[in-house]
């Protein structure tokens, strides 16, 4: 027997993060969902990593949800130059997720207090210069009414 009522929070979730950071972006960073094989000189991936439950009650829950948004880069003209883009990125990232410290997702849900909470820079491949591993977390409610 099929299960009533499913939702699809980690899709709610990637759906509303790539939508918010593709506004706030445009077509200067592609943003992409999951694994795969993008031709882009620099994009942001969205990767659901884990979620662990927080509150339990009768009739909603509390889940946080973690993602790593990867960062590539093939670099630019110069080493700061590169250096500096990269950064500006990430800054503007910080104040995206500062400013949507609430996010309403198509369900009616929300997610809250959510953060950019550690950030670690990679040598890159013989394609991308720069990889940036960026972790996001956020707190779900769930009204299971």
């Amino acid at each position: 027997m099929p299960v009533s009522g499913l939702v699809n929070n980690w899709k709610n979730i990637t759906d509303v993060l790539k939508n918010k950071l593709s506004n706030e972006f445009g077509k200067k960073l592609p943003i992409y969902i999951g694994e795969g094989d993008y031709g882009d000189s620099q994009f942001l991936k969205i990767l659901p990593t884990s979620y662990s439950l927080e509150e339990q009650h009768m009739t909603s829950q509390v889940r946080e949800y973690l993602f790593d948004f990867i960062l590539y880069s093939t670099g630019g003209k110069s080493e700061s130059e590169s250096l500096s883009a990269i950064m500006r990125i990430i800054s503007r990232m910080e104040s995206f997720v500062g400013n949507n410290r609430s996010i309403s997702l198509s369900d009616g849900s929300n997610i809250f207090e959510s953060s950019l909470t550690s950030y670690e820079f990679d040598e890159g491949s013989d394609v991308y210069k720069y990889i940036v591993n960026i972790e996001f977390t956020c707190l779900h409610y769930w009204n299971k009414t």
